[in-house]
């Protein structure tokens, strides 16, 4: 059976009858995680259509370790997209596929996963059914006429090439997604800043969530009428975004919008200061942009633009004899801009 939102460890060999005291004395070969929506066909199929190409159980099957993780995510009206990568000795290797049809592509995920494992024995368990395929067919006059050999059946190779059209193009499967960016902005403090920001987040076909942490570098604003006197301004958000990824391919762009609640911070510094004081308050936001991301691996080099509407504006000062002064506060309108890398898991 399928498991939606899961992915079911199996040990391959042990599904072939003949194979099963060979996996209790020996571990696998090859072992497969697959993960798909309930309509798709499950991995005992997925397993069978592999051995069938192959002509040998999985246990038996291949000359070094292999892992194969492949997972589906699609439904029958919008088509379907997966996802396989292969490690081994020679280290991780990605591939992807669409096909309106589930079926089918599972049909040319088994073939893909085939072809990885035993090129060779896949050609020649073809060539051995092609063999026997042949028919000879008698015309009933004249009784002796000569047979007349019909063409096999086309090759199984052939007959999934065409899920296998857009075996390059990827696509964003369920799961966790994680990034790490330099930003620039400018609007929360005085000039055009600096800073750092990390995004946790699930991401489904074309819909994400996402925490974003901030942190800002701090900068200085000078106090008017005051000698050699500033305040040190910082600031730290923890925001929420949601995103809609219209454009699914080896590019992908989302639009985004959520809002940031922060803590903002000023201390005073000059010369002869007393009692000098670090106060905070609270920053908010409404924040609204769009992102994107080149996703031909796992590890994304992406980039983005956001515009922001302050809902929550500190004001920061400085006091002297009873007497208070503002010296910032931030501008009703902010912008910022990132680049950085996302890993999806």
């Amino acid at each position: 059976m399928n498991f939606l939102g899961g992915c079911c460890l199996i040990a391959v060999g042990a599904l072939s009858v003949t194979g099963v005291a060979a996996a209790q004395a020996l571990p696998p070969r090859v072992s497969l995680r697959w993960a798909a929506p309930d309509e798709c066909p499950d991995d005992v199929q997925l397993v069978h259509q592999i051995e069938a190409l192959l002509g040998q159980s999985l246990l038996d099957a291949g000359e070094q370790a292999l892992a194969v993780r492949a997972s589906a995510q699609g439904n029958p009206d919008k088509g379907y997209a997966a996802k396989v990568s292969f490690t081994g000795a020679q280290g991780t290797e990605e591939r992807y596929l669409e096909h309106p049809s589930c079926e089918n592509l599972v049909q040319a995920l088994a073939l893909v996963i085939a072809l990885a494992i035993d090129p060779e024995r896949v050609r020649a368990t073809q060539q051995t059914r092609d063999a026997q395929a042949e028919v000879i067919v008698v015309p009933e006059q004249p009784a002796l006429a000569t047979p007349e050999r019909v063409a096999p059946p086309a090759r199984a190779a052939e007959r999934n090439t065409a899920p296998l059209a857009n075996a390059d193009r990827s696509s964003p499967l369920r799961g966790l997604r994680v990034a790490l960016h330099g930003a620039v902005g400018a609007g929360p403090l005085p000039q055009l800043g600096a800073g750092v920001e990390a995004t946790l987040g699930w991401h489904r076909q074309g819909f994400r969530v996402e925490l974003v942490g901030r942190y800002w570098l701090s900068q200085q604003r000078a106090v008017p009428d005051f000698i050699s006197a500033s305040l040190q301004l910082g600031l730290n958000t923890l925001g929420a975004r949601a995103c809609w990824q219209p454009l699914i391919g080896a590019w992908q762009v989302a639009a985004c919008a959520g809002g940031d609640l922060g803590d903002m911070s000023a201390r005073g510094s000059a010369n002869g200061l007393r009692d000098p004081r670090t106060p905070h308050a609270l920053y908010a936001d409404l924040a609204g942009g769009f992102q994107l991301a080149y996703a031909r691996s796992r590890l994304a080099p992406e980039g983005g633009f956001e515009v922001s509407g302050a809902l929550s504006r500190p004001l920061f000062g400085i006091g002297e004899n009873g007497r208070g002064d503002e010296v910032f506060r931030p501008e009703t309108w902010g912008f910022s801009a990132f680049f950085g890398l996302a890993f999806e898991l």
